[in-house]
């Protein structure tokens, strides 16, 4: 897809305005910092600066996986770092679906004092069956959650509870599913982003287990591509989205939110930048700032909500893919 350009544009471009809301709570920007790093004394120093790029930038920021903390609570501190940077940021934490719907009773405490001691403003919960299978050390669980369990979560922590996918994506069908366990958003981690078949097919090569290593091989291409996954979820269900899975510009955090996402989450281009450091973090998320406010100039809007009327150039292919699929594109 993409933008109709409109010649006459409707406001100064100064005059651009990136506030939005999500889950009740007013952002700066639509811009998520995906969750990525925890546990170590490097993603402890990644965090401090993705933190900091937050706060100066009005991003919203997602912590990595809370996993390392069950196994070993003094890891926490690695994570504490990001709301000390980031007094003021809507801030995500995050475990896997396997640890929260199989862990032991211990899981929810640990979340609950995490929760606690981040001030977190929503807790995600990753569905990731791809990279669970692949992983050496993985934990390919049944990952069915219901509306008891995440009923009792929520009761717990006291705050929002996102589903998310990490690069497969959500089909309309996971949508509903999630909707109908009582999930106040939908995170849907589609395919064309950081692919972990292949990353932990790496690392289970580099484990001489053969099996997972090839298989790897044969299931990199398993997904659903990010932008069919968001017509896919916004057909059916009217949750809030966040919208990731191969998002690289801040032009293409405009096609997201045109299509119906009401956060964009961009992890890999973060991380890269993060780990050269201060300097080049900034510019990129002034380069994400900048291009996200030249589309909404460009296509004729004055603010974040106004790309949802902005005109489109949808690909036939893509059309005739949702009709096959029974899809109508719903913005």
């Amino acid at each position: 897809m993409d933008f109709v350009h409109i010649a006459t544009p409707r406001a100064d471009f100064s005059d651009i305005d990136l506030s939005t809301t999500f889950l009740h709570q007013s952002l700066s920007t639509p811009i998520l910092i995906e969750a990525m790093t925890g546990g170590t004394l490097f993603a402890s120093k990644i965090n401090q600066l993705l933190a900091r790029a937050a706060t100066r930038y009005g991003l919203s920021l997602a912590l990595g996986s809370l996993r390392p903390v069950l196994e070993d609570p003094s890891t926490l501190s690695t994570y504490l770092i990001a709301r000390r940077e980031a007094p003021d940021a809507f801030l995500i934490i995050n475990i896997g679906a396997a640890q929260l719907l199989k862990g032991t009773p211990n899981t929810l405490s640990v979340l609950e004092t995490a929760a606690s001691k981040l001030e977190a403003s929503a807790l995600a919960v990753h569905f990731n069956p791809l990279q669970e299978l692949i992983m050496p050390e993985g934990d390919p669980v049944e990952m069915l959650p219901t509306s008891e369990r995440i009923s009792e979560v929520r009761a717990r922590l006291g705050i929002p509870i996102i589903a998310k996918e990490v690069g497969c994506g959500v089909s309309r069908e996971t949508a509903l599913l999630f909707e109908e366990a009582g999930f106040d958003a939908i995170d849907i981690g589609g395919w064309g982003g950081t692919n972990w078949a292949l990353v932990e097919g790496l690392r289970a090569g580099k484990a001489r287990d053969l099996i997972r290593s090839e298989a790897a091989a044969s299931l990199h291409l398993w997904g659903i591509p990010t932008l069919l996954s968001l017509l896919e979820v916004r057909s059916v269900v009217k949750l809030p989205v966040i919208v990731s899975g191969g998002i690289r510009s801040g032009i293409t955090v405009a096609k997201a939110l045109a299509l119906g996402g009401d956060l964009v989450g961009i992890a890999r281009p973060f991380l890269k930048a993060a780990a050269t450091g201060e300097a080049t973090l900034f510019q990129l998320c002034e380069r994400l700032i900048f291009e996200l406010r030249a589309a909404i100039y460009l296509t004729g809007g004055r603010c974040v909500s106004d790309l949802k009327q902005a005109s489109l150039y949808l690909d036939p292919s893509l059309l005739q893919l949702l009709k096959t699929r029974g899809i109508e594109l719903v913005r």
